[in-house]
């Protein structure tokens, strides 16, 4: 295909979707498992792991419906592909569960079923199970009896074992180097699916999503299913760059028992730097036609709290999203319950009873390269405009506080302190607003008007009052303690300019900067200017900040 030989997978896969649904339509039921299968196995490569586990599993499902000998070849490979999914979120206990049914398919539905060189996908599912095994051996060997449960029919477990034997499949790391290896290998934490509550954890867009879950039966199919819609509507989403700053959504996910799908909802609180939700959902598969507009709507409610543009920019993706066919694209043919619904009771009950390795929990994922957080140019974005404003904000420092700002460069501390700010990539414009709001603020109490009451107007003139020679002038002290704080507050301030919205922040988190230099050239617009270190005359004077344009 041209766009993923072009390294363009998001734009295969939005391809490959409008081919499913030609398929689909053309009631073909070979090109529609290929497809499918692709799908799945171009959304594992971006690290959507549970996207990739659904299309894998519902092309298995499709294929083992025909009678066609060709097409029931398919049933186990596309389960080695869901198995491959698996392992790479991490879920080792349930890739093994997965490959014991893989392993049935293929010697019942395939020609010479391991043979390797016909049938590589066996290698590969032996390799990396094995070597699962040679790490929980190593590591956690009271883990062991997990994976030889999930293997009660094949001997698989017993093959992996004797192999296990051997003397270059020992661990030659230790646990935290191993760990530290898993991160960039993995797309999940190691052993997520063990422990009371189930893990998924995964970097896209430039936000950490994690979910967390009771293991039992019900709750995983229907938390992952929701899951892997999610990672869907992101993977499509991604095509239209919504502007989304970087955080972290950590998101609870209930199934209440017998539940219609009237219960399904999100809760989200964003007091904290770091964003909650509440998930509710029906684990009722009965009305398909429904469940992919509920899982869109569902899901569309979590990405409301990192978009920082007007909810209407977000609404207005829906449309294209929707023309696309995004709710068929979260379900495939039927229901994640359905078609992922390998696993028995017994095999979660296992599951939940067992304890994830703690080494797992300093996991942090890694955002695969076509799901960075965007750097287009973002909308509202005049960079006229912009070199205009950052223009104004030179000659209000130079108009307002010149010797404050000669004061400050003098100053041994305050050279210092600019440095430092210049040396952590603020501009000396970013740094003169800074300087111009510590005095607004100071002036304001010196006048007696209470901050909280001074209008816009009001702020603006104090700012632009001109100072004199004699004084009064900004104390120094009192300028290098609330400098930093003002230089951070401003990128509210340059935020709501281009209609942007902030987030509570965590100290020294500097998300809504990273958003404006990413798109809205916050670290590079500038105008020409007189060096801010070098602003100071040889008799003390502030030098003219803004330079004369020179003469032709």
């Amino acid at each position: 295909m041209v766009f993923v030989k072009a390294g363009k997978p998001l734009e295969a896969i939005h391809e490959l979707h409008d081919a499913k649904a030609r398929w689909f339509h053309g009631d073909t039921m070979y090109g529609s498992v290929l497809t499918m299968r692709y799908i799945g196995n171009l959304y594992r490569e971006l690290g959507l792991t549970y996207a990739a586990k659904m299309y894998a599993c519902s092309a298995a499902a499709m294929a083992s419906q025909s009678a066609d000998t060709a097409l029931l070849a398919h049933v186990p490979a596309a389960f080695f592909e869901a198995v491959q999914a698996t392992q790479l979120g991490g879920c080792w206990i349930d890739a093994a569960g997965l490959t014991e049914v893989a392993l049935i398919a293929q010697s019942a539905l395939v020609t010479d079923p391991f043979d390797y060189d016909k049938h590589p996908e066996v290698e590969t599912a032996e390799l990396n199970e094995l070597m699962e095994l040679v790490a929980v051996h190593g590591f956690w060997p009271e883990l062991e009896s997990l994976f030889e449960a999930a293997h009660p029919m094949t001997g698989w477990y017993q093959h992996l074992a004797e192999m296990l034997e051997a003397p270059e499949n020992q661990m030659p790391l230790d646990e935290g180097r191993f760990q530290e290896l898993a991160v960039a290998q993995f797309a999940g934490p190691v052993l997520g699916d063990l422990g009371p509550q189930r893990t998924i954890d995964f970097k896209a867009l430039g936000v950490r999503w994690v979910f967390k879950f009771a293991n039992d039966r019900s709750t995983v199919l229907t938390a992952e299913g929701f899951c892997a819609a999610f990672q869907v509507l992101l993977a499509d989403i991604a095509r239209y760059e919504p502007v989304l700053i970087r955080s972290t959504v950590r998101a609870t996910i209930t199934v209440p028992i017998g539940a219609s799908h009237a219960v399904d909802d999100v809760e989200i609180d964003d007091f904290e730097p770091e964003i909650k939700a509440h998930i509710t959902l029906s684990a009722d598969a009965e009305a398909f036609d429904d469940i992919g507009p509920a899982l869109v709507a569902t899901a569309f409610q979590l990405l409301g709290p990192v978009h920082v543009r007007p909810d209407a920019d977000l609404q207005a993706l829906l449309e294209p999203l929707f023309r696309d066919g995004l709710p068929h694209k979260v379900t495939v043919a039927r229901p994640y319950q359905d078609a992922a619904d390998l696993l028995d009771d017994n095999h979660f009950d296992r599951c939940a009873a067992a304890t994830r390795p703690a080494s797992s929990d300093g996991y942090t994922p890694i955002e695969n390269d076509h799901l960075l957080a965007s750097t287009k140019t973002g909308p509202g974005y005049d960079q006229s405009e912009a070199l205009e404003l950052i223009r104004q904000r030179y000659e209000v420092a130079e108009e307002g506080w010149r010797y404050s700002i000669a004061n400050l460069l003098a100053d041994e501390r305050g050279y210092a302190a600019i440095e430092a700010l210049r040396n952590d990539g603020w501009l000396d414009w970013q740094i003169l607003v800074a300087i111009v709001n510590v005095g607004m603020n100071w002036r304001l109490r010196e006048s007696g008007i209470p901050i909280a009451a001074a209008g816009a107007q009001l702020a603006r003139e104090i700012a632009r009052q001109p100072e004199a020679e004699a004084g009064p002038h900004l104390p120094i002290g009192m300028l290098l303690d609330e400098l930093d704080l003002h230089v951070a507050l401003q990128t509210s301030s340059v935020a709501k300019r281009w209609g942007l919205r902030s987030r509570n922040e965590a100290t020294g988190e500097w998300a809504m900067r990273d958003l404006l230099c990413r798109r809205y050239r916050y670290a590079t617009d500038d105008v020409a200017h007189q060096d801010l270190l070098e602003a100071l005359a040889p008799d003390g004077t502030l030098l003219s900040l803004l330079e004369e344009p020179s003469e032709e």
